[in-house]
């Protein structure tokens, strides 16, 4: 079971949960907040092993795709803090 990311658009807490894939968390957690829909995923990357094969290249296509993404998030953090 993967972890992920979330940050709640209402109380902008972030935390992690582990659930399956096919699961879709949109309700904040935090007692504070119980924010309905208010979650935003945020990318990240896993461990994965890149070999010569097709498999590789599309996990090379998915980094370099959630590296963009970290950066782009990275840089709405730095905004928000101006």
């Amino acid at each position: 079971m993967p972890k992920y990311f979330y940050e709640c658009k209402l109380c902008d807490e972030e935390f992690s949960i582990w659930h399956n894939m096919s699961d879709a968390k949109t309700d904040c957690p935090h007692s504070d907040c119980m924010g309905k829909n208010s979650l935003i995923k945020i990318p990240s990357l896993t461990n994965i092993v890149i070999g010569k094969t097709d498999e590789g290249e599309k996990v090379e296509e998915f980094i370099k795709d959630s590296t963009s993404e970290l950066r782009e998030y990275k840089e709405k953090l730095r905004n928000r803090r101006d």
